[in-house]
């Protein structure tokens, strides 16, 4: 089928060409291999329609059995074939000579490496048909590492979720009670809020900004104070939560991982804070 092309390919000599058309001969030769490359893709692609019918050998098959070259080489096109066959568009666009070969391989390295749903969504594409391969590899490398990125966050968010806990102790060495609660950032992120505004509402009817609210209490009793509020809703009278209470420290070792806080005086009954 190709033997016109590849005579002629051959017969071409470049020792007349000019500086010019030798580089324009060079950059036609990467479009020609992709262009061949394709064709291969739509080759293998036939190859195992008709396996699918008489059960004869695959595209994988048929390559590995070329003689002509290695078996790294039939690999790589069967991989590439079968990597195609999943990205559709990038298929279509290698078809139609809008990407090399060598992007084709980037994109499809980041499809395995993620999934060929995502790359078939992400803006990969679009940036390969306007960038050469170095960009190509550049903008696939990041995409990938961002997506791994964002897997493994969902992963220690589910792993979090699922180990969250809430343990109430007599610590041995003073008597004093402890709290400790445990789950994932977004939780802990709202706890933490919740916390903030409450300890910032107590400071303000202890006479901040206009008195000296830290000889009412220290901000560390206030912070104690507002979680007692937020988990019992202990009221001095019907309007203003603000219960004076004895020494406390209350220390967020790492916001939305774990809240410690040593309680001198326990409320009687905790509400579960975290929902679900």
């Amino acid at each position: 089928m190709f033997e016109q092309l590849t005579t002629q390919v051959t017969a071409t000599s470049p020792d007349q060409l000019t500086r010019a058309q030798a580089h324009a001969a060079v950059r036609s030769l990467t479009a020609l291999r992709s262009a061949i490359d394709a064709f291969e893709v739509r080759l293998a692609q036939r190859i195992d329609d008709l396996a699918d019918r008489d059960g004869g050998c695959d595209a994988r098959g048929s390559l590995l059995a070329d003689d002509g070259r290695s078996k790294t080489a039939a690999r790589r096109s069967a991989d590439r074939a079968e990597a195609l066959a999943e990205l559709p568009s990038v298929a279509a666009s290698f078809g139609d000579g809008r990407i090399t070969t060598e992007q084709v391989d980037t994109l499809a390295r980041a499809a395995r490496a993620i999934s060929p749903d995502a790359v078939e969504g992400s803006d990969l594409l679009a940036s390969a048909e306007d960038s050469n391969v170095n960009l190509t590899n550049r903008a696939a490398a990041e995409w990938t590492e961002r997506q791994r990125s964002v897997e493994e966050h969902q992963r220690r968010h589910a792993r979090h979720r699922r180990d969250r806990n809430a343990t109430c102790r007599i610590r041995d060495d003073d008597g004093a009670w402890t709290l400790f609660l445990q789950g994932d950032q977004e939780t802990g992120a709202r706890i933490d809020a919740a916390l903030d505004a409450e300890t910032d509402r107590l400071w303000r009817a202890n006479g901040g900004r206009d008195g000296t609210p830290d000889e009412t209490r220290t901000n560390a009793q206030r912070r104690y104070d507002a979680a007692l509020n937020l988990m019992c809703g202990a009221p001095v009278n019907g309007t203003d939560f603000t219960p004076i209470r004895n020494q406390v420290i209350w220390g967020v070792t790492d916001p939305g991982e774990a809240l410690i806080a040593d309680l001198a005086n326990p409320c009687g009954r905790l509400a579960d804070p975290i929902s679900g």
